[in-house]
């Protein structure tokens, strides 16, 4: 009998989790039907998903920080949108290209991004519980001054020179789509993926030396911490170098390389990581509970089935047309690491604690309002370096309605993934990337073989994107009912005591 129990209870639980991903699951099931009637293989639709997650990727995980932080859904990441439009602008105009026009187009877009969202977050603060709302009005707010700046500003106030081709006939008013082939399309897309890495491994040096020294200032210095960091930058540097071989430079030495190659790579740094934490714990650490076995399923046998999986045929068919952009991958990983490594620092727990409960976090000294400003300030920079990414990969800028369905599309793909209001996470960034933009892709092509007409798939997609985000909120405001908190104190009060 008591085994039945737990054997019940267990049942229980999971129908219980499966019940909590429920959003997950809708959006799947209707990702799986369009699927099954859009007329088109099951390889171009993961090509397509590919390279829409090398594109929206960014921007979904930038609302991250300010879920935890307590602020909600964070629609005001339009006007970081806006801050890098304004950016990229600037540096086709003055005729800069590739990397140079990108460097200009950030040293421009990201200062006004955190102008932007250090405003923004002073907004929020002065409209407590109401911040979403806020987002936003203040979006459509500065779409406004945004439209007045690109309409009349540039060539009325400002004389712009129409034989740039950017200017409407008449010299005032810039022109509705911009094309940026042969100024920035690409120009992330396109770098080399050996060299990105080579990049990344100098900033990685850098990183750590700095922190070795501010730890050496402040008496923390550590020769553990000093050997870890080299054994990191020798580890690395082998990786680095290992794709200049001319056995791998024609695979890794390209801008974009095949799905399953990249899924290799990965599997490679997984295992390179993994001998890393190994001799950091086992040998510098001398850790003496270190569990071998364990510590071998969990850190080799996942990289290593993942490896074995390329290996397969219909794996490899499934994925023949998926080439990605090694760089925008890269990016991506970055802004993951990036959320996890600043809530691991202390600011990062003080936003857990201000999101948790701003009364708590007064009583243990923290100034709540400091740290939401700050949480909207790296949302909107983000956003801003998110939106970039995107221009770049699609290659042109419509000048006046880019960036209009930033927030309610990034939105409504971070729920698709099992986010809520209150909750975030990495996992639900690309969980929600994935199926709401596979579900993007088969919507149209679905509507038109069931239907014989594509644009009410057009329709559906629209639908979709405000009901997920209506469909979160209902639920979030029943779950925050005075009934309903109500009857859980009751059932609370009832339990007899263990």
């Amino acid at each position: 009998m008591q085994n039945k129990s737990g054997i019940m209870e267990t049942v229980k639980e999971i129908g219980r989790n499966i019940l909590k991903q429920k959003v997950v699951l809708m959006f799947v099931a209707l990702t799986a039907f369009g699927i099954l009637m859009a007329d088109t293989s099951l390889a171009f639709i993961i090509s397509e998903v590919v390279g829409r997650f090398s594109r929206n990727s960014f921007l979904v995980l930038a609302l991250i920080i300010p879920v935890l932080a307590g602020l909600g859904l964070n629609f005001g990441i339009t006007v970081g949108a806006m801050a890098i439009q304004i950016g990229v602008f600037i540096s086709v105009y003055n005729g800069f290209t590739g990397v140079t026009a990108l460097l200009v187009a950030i040293a421009i877009g990201i200062p006004l991004a955190i102008l932007f969202g250090w405003l923004l977050g002073k907004l929020y603060n002065k409209t407590k519980g109401v911040e979403m709302i806020t987002g936003l009005v203040v979006a459509y707010l500065a779409d406004g001054f945004y439209q007045l700046l690109f309409l009349f500003i540039f060539g009325g106030v400002i004389k712009m020179d129409e034989s740039t081709g950017l200017i409407i006939p008449g010299g005032v008013g810039v022109k509705n789509t911009i094309d940026l082939d042969g100024s920035l399309k690409g120009v992330i897309d396109n770098m080399n993926f050996v060299n990105v890495a080579a990049v990344l491994l100098v900033i990685f040096i850098i990183v750590g030396i700095v922190g070795i020294v501010i730890k050496r200032k402040n008496g923390m210095d550590s020769k553990s911490d000093v050997q870890k960091f080299v054994l990191k930058v020798v580890v690395f540097a082998a990786l680095v170098a290992f794709g200049k071989t001319p056995f791998f430079a024609e695979t890794f030495g390209t801008d974009k390389i095949l799905f399953i190659n990249a899924v290799r790579v990965a599997s490679i740094c997984m295992l390179a990581m993994a001998l890393i934490k190994f001799v950091s714990e086992k040998v510098f650490d001398k850790d003496e509970e270190f569990n071998m076995a364990g510590f071998a399923i969990k850190n080799v046998g996942g990289p290593v089935a993942l490896y074995a999986l390329t290996l397969l045929k219909p794996i490899q068919d499934m994925f023949f047309l998926s080439k990605i952009p090694m760089a925008s991958y890269i990016c991506i990983g970055g802004i993951i690491m990036f959320n996890k490594w600043i809530l691991s620092t202390k600011l990062g727990q003080d936003m857990r604690t201000v999101g948790q409960s701003r009364s708590v976090a007064n009583s243990s000294g923290i100034n709540v309002d400091k740290v939401r400003v700050i949480a909207t300030i790296f949302s909107t920079v983000l956003a801003a370096f998110g939106q970039l990414i995107y221009l770049q990969s699609l290659g042109t800028l419509a000048t006046y309605n880019q960036h209009t369905s930033v927030g309610q599309y990034s939105v409504a793909a971070l729920l698709a993934g099992g986010a809520s209001i209150v909750a975030a996470n990495n996992g639900h960034g690309i969980v929600g990337v994935l199926i709401f933009h596979a579900l993007f892709v088969v919507a149209p092509l679905a509507a038109d073989t069931l239907l014989g007409n594509a644009l009410l798939g057009e329709y559906f997609r629209v639908f979709v994107c405000y009901g997920v985000i209506a469909l979160a909120l209902a639920m979030h405001a029943w779950k925050k009912s005075p009934k309903k908190d109500k009857k859980a104190k009751e059932e609370a009060e009832a339990k007899p005591e263990a």
